[in-house]
């Protein structure tokens, strides 16, 4: 995977990202050891202060923009225009990873970028000027597609989020496998509707024989579904890496109902501990299933979700393994680095 230590030093390459998330900092980390990387943390910004970082960033890409090889955002919203507009002044080459919300549009949920007119215009116009769109999965390129138009197919390539293989796989001595989990992170009601994390409580209540477990919660959407919760759910906020491993190593079942998911790495993760999967159609998780792996149930249907969710508790402990194979074979994060570096490459090649 790689280029020489003589190419990684004589390159430099820009990385625009507005928060710290493991799948970012995953990316940005080889890039790093690809390119003489800088990086610019954008940060979530509110009215003027918005304004500054904007003004600030500005200043920060004219100083590091040129003689760069690649430029290289993560998401596309507000953070995203300038960077991809200053590149194309220099002639530098550029890439914006479609994360999902960018490329969503949900007004009955009010999530998405594109549900305001001006950040859908700032999504279209950092569309317009980037070089390369990276979609992480199919399911969020036809979704930039449909809002847009079909001209960002011709500079859309796919490449799906990364499961770590090296921390994400089955016990070594298989045991007994009992519950569910799901796993969302998640700070407000909005997001728990948008991750169907309501559905899931319901669809609960009616297997209390099984036990629940959703991590990842802040305490706004813990006391919201705490509400609603049956005494076989249980509702955690954020754990170490260690404690999740455990969990998805204990489980059965990891699963997510969202309404609106444009991959689901939370899932995939599971998926590479031995859990069997159940997941929502119309949202990017239905790739992570192809091949007869888990169970699919339709939105915000109790009944559906109710009956995939009994199904996959019931099946044989072969239909874990096999997910966990399907994410070995597609979806390891090293497959993921591997795309990325032959496509920063050969496009530094023509900046």
């Amino acid at each position: 995977m790689g280029r020489s230590a003589t190419d990684i030093k004589q390159d430099k390459a820009i990385f625009i990202k507005i928060t710290e998330l493991t799948f970012i900092d995953q990316d940005e980390r080889f890039l790093s050891g690809q390119f003489d990387l800088k990086s610019f943390r954008f940060g979530v910004r509110r009215g003027f202060r918005h304004v500054i970082k904007q003004v600030q960033m500005l200043f920060w890409l004219l100083l590091n923009v040129p003689g760069a090889a690649v430029l290289y955002v993560w998401f596309c919203d507000y953070h995203t225009l300038l960077p991809v507009l200053v590149a194309r002044l220099f002639g530098v080459k550029s890439v914006v990873v479609i994360g999902g919300y960018d490329a969503a549009y949900r007004p009955d949920l009010n999530y998405g970028a594109h549900v305001r007119w001006l950040r859908g215009k700032i999504v279209r116009w950092s569309c317009r000027l980037t070089d390369q769109l990276l979609p992480v999965s199919n399911h969020t390129e036809a979704s930039l597609a449909q809002i847009l138009g079909d001209w960002t197919l011709s500079r859309s390539n796919v490449i799906y989020n990364g499961v770590d293989l090296a921390i994400f796989s089955p016990p070594d001595e298989p045991g007994d496998r009992t519950g569910v989990i799901c796993v969302s992170t998640c700070n407000d009601i909005r997001t728990a509707k948008t991750k169907g994390l309501d559905v899931l409580v319901a669809a609960a209540a009616r297997l209390p024989d099984i036990s629940f477990r959703i991590v990842g919660l802040g305490e706004i959407a813990i006391e919201w579904l705490s509400a609603r919760a049956g005494s076989n759910m249980t509702l955690e906020g954020k754990v170490p890496q260690s404690a999740l491993l455990d969990y998805f190593r204990r489980a059965k079942v990891v699963c997510q109902v969202s309404r609106s998911e444009s991959f689901g790495l939370a899932l995939a993760e599971g998926m590479a501990c031995g859990c069997v999967p159940v997941a929502t159609r119309e949202t990017g998780m239905e790739e992570l299933l192809m091949d007869n792996i888990g169970f699919l149930a339709d939105q915000e249907d109790i009944d559906s979700i109710v009956d995939a969710l009994q199904r996959a508790n019931e099946a044989p402990d072969m239909q874990g393994s096999a997910a966990a194979q399907r994410i070995q074979d597609r979806f390891s994060l090293a497959s993921r680095l591997d795309q990325i570096d032959a496509l920063c490459t050969e496009l530094a090649t023509r900046s």
